[in-house]
C-alpha cells in the first residue's frame, strides 16, 4: 500500500511565488522572530543580568601607619590592579661624593591586584596578589657617624581567599610580620545598583 505524502514547501520560495499560504507562513515566522528580538532589546532579565558590583577599600599599614589607600568598585570575578610609588630620602651623615653632592633618592613601588571571587550571604571573598618594594632597617652608624644606606628588597605575596564581611567592618591580612611590619586591611560591601540611562 502506498501513501502519498504532501510535498514540503519552502515558505520563502512559495512567498516569492505570491501564494496567500506562503505569505501567512513567512509573516508568522517574522512576527515570532520580531517578538523574541523585542524581548532582548527591551532588556529581558535573562539577557541583561550583570555580575554583582563590589565596593571595597584597602589600607596599606606599615609599622602601624597608613602609607597608602586604594578604593574601587569591581565586578564579581573581575580584577583590579593598583600601582603606587613614592620617593624617600635618608640623612646618612656621610660626606657626599664630589660629583653628586645631593642626598640620594630611593624610589619604592607597590603593585596590588585584588579580585572579588565569591559572594556569600554576609561576606565577600577576595583573591589578592601583591608585590612590594620595601626597605630593610638602616644599619647602625659607624664610628665616624656615617650610616649605611638602607637596601631595598622585593616581597611578593598572595592570598587565595581573604573573607571580608559585608557589614563595613575591617579585615586584616598580615603580609610581613616585622622589619618592617606590613598589614593590608580591607572592608567591602555590595555597591548600590545604578539606574539604567534613558
Amino acid at each position: 500500500m502506498t501513501i502519498d505524502r504532501p510535498r514540503r514547501r519552502d515558505p520563502v520560495v512559495t512567498f516569492f511565488n505570491g501564494t496567500p499560504h506562503a505569505r501567512a507562513t513567512v509573516f508568522g515566522k517574522t512576527m515570532l522572530h520580531g517578538f523574541i528580538g523585542a524581548l532582548l532589546m527591551a532588556g529581558a532579565p535573562w539577557a541583561t543580568a550583570a555580575p554583582n558590583a563590589i565596593q571595597w577599600e584597602l589600607d596599606v599599614v606599615e609599622q602601624g601607619q597608613i602609607v597608602d589607600q586604594f578604593k574601587d568598585v569591581t565586578s564579581l570575578g573581575q580584577a583590579r590592579t593598583e600601582t603606587a610609588s613614592h620617593t624617600v630620602q635618608h640623612v646618612l651623615n656621610c660626606p657626599p661624593p664630589a660629583d653628586n653632592p645631593a642626598t640620594p633618592d630611593f624610589k619604592l613601588t607597590r603593585t596590588i591586584s585584588l579580585s572579588p571571587i565569591h559572594l556569600g550571604a554576609d561576606d565577600i571573598t577576595f583573591a589578592i596578589d601583591t608585590r612590594e618594594m620595601i626597605e630593610d632597617p638602616v644599619a647602625n652608624p659607624s664610628a665616624s657617624g656615617c650610616r649605611l644606606p638602607p637596601e631595598a628588597r622585593v616581597v611578593a605575596a598572595s592570598h587565595p581567599g581573604l573573607m571580608v564581611r559585608t557589614d563595613g567592618s575591617w579585615t586584616s591580612w598580615t603580609v610581613i610580620e616585622h622589619d618592617p611590619s606590613l598589614v593590608y586591611r580591607i572592608k567591602a560591601m555590595l555597591a548600590a545598583p545604578t539606574s539604567p540611562t534613558q
